[in-house]
């Protein structure tokens, strides 16, 4: 036992010194590689991250600089062990900057609400953003008002509703894009939960239990087809439901090209195309998938050399999407990029941005809805960090833009 806690000790300190290493040459390389990097420790760790809507109630421009807001959440310690879910302002320099303003808010909180217990994912309502819903460490699902949240918390949690039906805690959690009042939940103990919360309801309406015991891990609803959902799971498949009735389609678990080798960690489903999904595996493989064939993926991107756990798709580029992993890294792959016919080599061409600015695993990432190339991203060591990558780098990538968006369509 002695000689076992030894050798973690000394990989840990081989890892910190490895972590720190890169970390310096990041620092020293970022004035080259963004318009935009602002980072912030906060006292606790968060789990989650999501950008409020560019719209006159989350932004406010004052001269020079836009101040925008994201919605945010702690975890716990053993001091406390009630967490926050919470709005923050970020302050970024818009067109009408030239120097000398000062920018006041870095991840400021300006509303706060007390959570039980850790929040391990949390998001807004498309339809009406100041309801958000949150999948805890406690197993419920908890519903906020923050438009009743004040300024600094209360004593005592204080959500709105709670929905209860997970046994296991759990980070699936999707609101519909099109219904709105319709979430999902996906939980360690196997299950996806759909509920309608109109009226103040908080039984699910349907469970869907055919992964069980294998934990879900993520779900995300179709942004064209309400009663499409895309959940995945730890048995290392992707499943698309359909919440009309028991059906459902599923990918292949596998060792070969049919599919992850590992758990699925992270879905979501294209906001541009209705038939396309991307997910993130334990494999370190991100897989892009069109659910009228789910015999193979369409792709597999590979760089990542640890377990990916969070993927979203840019709202700005079709064929843009954006991966976070256990290896302490954020990338940006554009699929139209993809050649199979490129030499390995030369590295992969659909890989254009590594960020690397974290010195531990990044839990969360999402893209700014109307600032191309921005995105906020959260790591496990209390880090939140929102950063543009430099128009030098990607302004390649828009010339032909119409082009390649042709060629994803394609």
């Amino acid at each position: 036992m002695v000689d076992t806690d030894a050798s973690q000790l000394k990989e840990d300190q081989l890892n910190n010194k490895i972590s720190n290493e890169e970390y310096k040459i990041w620092k020293k390389q970022s004035p080259f590689l963004y318009d935009l990097c602002l980072s912030k420790a906060s006292e606790a760790r968060s789990f989650t991250v999501q950008w409020y809507p560019d719209t006159p109630e989350y932004t406010k421009t004052v001269g020079p600089i836009t101040t925008y807001s994201l919605l945010m959440a702690t975890g716990v310690d053993r001091e406390e062990p009630d967490g926050l879910i919470y709005r923050a302002l970020v302050d970024i320099p818009n067109s009408n900057y030239s120097g000398g303003a000062k920018i006041e808010n870095i991840v400021s909180p300006v509303q706060e609400i007390r959570h039980p217990g850790e929040s391990n994912r949390a998001r807004y309502a498309p339809k009406n953003p100041n309801i958000v819903a949150s999948m805890s460490s406690l197993g419920s699902a908890y519903i906020f008002d923050m438009s009743k949240a004040p300024s600094t918390p209360t004593e005592q949690p204080a959500p709105t509703l709670t929905l209860d039906h997970h046994s296991k805690e759990g980070f699936g959690l999707s609101w519909s894009n099109i219904e709105e009042n319709v979430l999902a939940t996906g939980s360690q103990d196997g299950t996806v939960a759909i509920w309608d919360i109109a009226g103040g309801n908080n039984k699910p309406v349907h469970v869907f239990d055919d992964n069980a015991p294998a934990d879900v891990n993520d779900v995300s609803f179709s942004y064209e087809h309400p009663y499409l959902l895309a959940a995945g799971s730890e048995n290392r498949v992707l499943t698309i439901y359909d919440r009309r009735g028991t059906d459902f389609l599923r990918t292949k678990s596998s060792n070969a090209r049919s599919g992850h080798s590992q758990g699925v960690n992270a879905v979501a489903f294209s906001p541009h195309h209705p038939t396309m999904v991307a997910t993130g595996g334990a494999d370190r493989n991100l897989m892009i998938w069109d659910i009228r064939n789910l015999q193979e993926p369409q792709a597999i991107l590979q760089g990542h050399s640890q377990d990916i756990v969070c993927v979203k798709w840019s709202p700005h580029d079709k064929s843009v999407l954006a991966s976070g992993g256990t290896d302490r890294r954020v990338k940006i792959w554009d699929i139209s990029r993809l050649d199979s016919s490129a030499d390995e080599s030369e590295g992969a061409p659909e890989l254009i941005f590594i960020h690397g600015g974290h010195s531990s695993r990044v839990s969360d990432i999402d893209w700014h809805p109307t600032m191309p190339w921005t995105i906020a991203s959260v790591s496990e060591d209390n880090i939140i960090q929102v950063w543009k990558v430099a128009g030098a780098i990607v302004d390649g990538n828009s010339d032909d833009e119409e082009k390649e968006n042709d060629d994803a369509e394609a």
